[in-house]
């Protein structure tokens, strides 16, 4: 089961939710559907306690420690990663693997794909980056492919479309597929190695990077 979460809040969320539709019919099974005005925290709590998906797809704005919802607040983040426990995730949006994915992971999520950094996008070059931000889960329920392997799938046809991108002289978009691969996190095989907690820092020092990130409160 997968649930599907995307909205269209400003003009730049109305691109994600269109990559979104169009993306959602290109996958087998069952899904369901949490669509602007009811892609907010509540409705998504309850459709995960409910359904029990085995996946969730979030196509639009993050934060560090967020997705956000419709009405402009955060649907999921670290006071409710609990619930991404024993379940794929699969984000566009900007910055949420940061910390968001690093809590999840720390609370059982099996894999979160996101960014690190801001996802950022040029109009010349729009179904590019399109294809891009598909691409990891279309690898990976399409083609079987680990999240690792998808992961390395978007590296290579990332470096193929820049070629691309500065052939037709569209230098900036090039930039921001770099940036935006670069930036590319999973969460499952790819444990955290940095943080700023002293206390932390020793823990991954002293038990690893696995251990080290369990072993203590999220400080």
């Amino acid at each position: 089961m997968l649930l599907n979460i995307a909205h269209q809040i400003d003009e730049v969320a109305e691109y994600s939710f269109a990559w979104d539709i169009r993306l959602m019919a290109k996958l087998p099974g069952d899904r369901v559907d949490l669509l602007n005005s009811d892609a907010v925290r509540s409705k998504v709590e309850q459709k995960i306690n409910s359904l029990n998906p085995d996946l969730i797809v979030f196509y639009d704005h993050g934060s560090e420690d967020a997705l956000i919802g419709a009405d402009g607040n955060p649907c999921l983040d670290t006071d409710n990663a609990n619930l991404l426990s024993a379940r794929e995730v699969y984000t566009l949006a900007c910055l949420s693997a940061k910390t968001l994915g690093v809590e999840a992971w720390r609370k059982g999520c099996k894999a979160y794909w996101g960014y690190v950094e801001e996802f950022g996008f040029t109009l010349d070059e729009l179904e590019a980056f399109e294809e891009l931000a598909a691409l990891g889960l279309i690898a990976r329920l399409l083609q079987g492919m680990s999240w690792a392997d998808a992961k390395k799938e978007v590296q290579t046809k990332t470096d193929a479309m820049i070629d691309k991108a500065m052939s037709n002289g569209h230098f900036e978009a090039a930039m921001l597929m770099r940036q935006n691969t670069d930036s590319l996190h999973v969460w499952d095989g790819e444990t955290p190695t940095e943080s700023g907690c002293t206390f932390r820092r020793l823990a991954i020092k002293l038990f690893g990077p696995k251990r080290g990130w369990k072993l203590l409160g999220s400080l």
